[in-house]
């Protein structure tokens, strides 16, 4: 007798989670990234992401290529504004450069509901400065 109620309560546990897992919103979002000018002061440029909350607050790093065998040099970061700019101050040097977005991750509570976005990592084209 015990156990067709204790597969009742089961039933039920699952039944009643139903709701809250339904609302549940999750997405992966694909990132890009633009070098738009550069000189001799430093480069600014975009982040672009189909999930407008993809585009704000998004770390990028600013890299010469190598002309050798060492590892391409890192010229500064910034974080984007809301709309996905980004600038970056620094001294450059002649040559071929390229921007790289670190992916980040979104966690909230809303309405009861968890949200989970996933902002890809980006990188932009190679861009002679």
């Amino acid at each position: 007798m015990a156990r067709p109620a204790a597969v009742a309560v089961a039933i039920a546990c699952v039944l009643l989670a139903l709701p809250a897992t339904t609302g549940a919103h999750r997405f992966n979002a694909k990132t890009t990234a633009e070098i738009q000018e550069g000189g001799p002061a430093g480069a600014y440029g975009f982040v672009y992401s189909p999930k407008r909350s993809c585009r704000g607050n998004r770390l990028v790093e600013l890299f010469r290529v190598s002309d050798t065998e060492e590892p391409d040099q890192s010229y500064g970061t910034d974080r984007s504004d809301p709309s996905g700019n980004w600038r970056i101050v620094a001294p450059l040097i002649a040559g071929e450069y390229y921007l790289t977005v670190k992916k980040s991750r979104a966690s909230s509570a809303a309405q009861g509901r968890k949200h989970r976005h996933k902002c890809k990592s980006g990188r932009s084209k190679r861009k002679q400065l």
